[in-house]
């Protein structure tokens, strides 16, 4: 039952609040489309960056192809290219 507790107070407890831009869902969409035009996105709401532990190999890993051991964690999902 501590497990439990512990993964529900990390995706539903009180975190470091990031301040974020105030736009519409479609200025945010119009964004992303200008800046990064031929990648997939979705757009979120009440987010969370999660930080991973991880080896220094693992980390020696993710380095090599521009990824860090970080998850961003979305309780509202309001658009995702990729869904049909």
């Amino acid at each position: 039952m501590d497990e439990l507790s512990a993964v529900t107070d990390l995706l539903y407890g009180p975190g470091t609040a990031i301040p974020g831009l105030s736009l519409t869902d479609e200025e945010a969409m119009a964004m992303v489309r200008q800046r990064f035009p031929y990648t997939e996105y979705c757009l979120v709401r009440d987010w969370q960056w999660l930080e991973l532990e991880v080896t220094p190999a693992e980390r020696d890993q993710l380095s090599k192809t521009g990824r860090q051991p970080v998850l961003v964690y979305a309780h509202t999902v309001v658009y995702d290219v990729s869904a049909p």
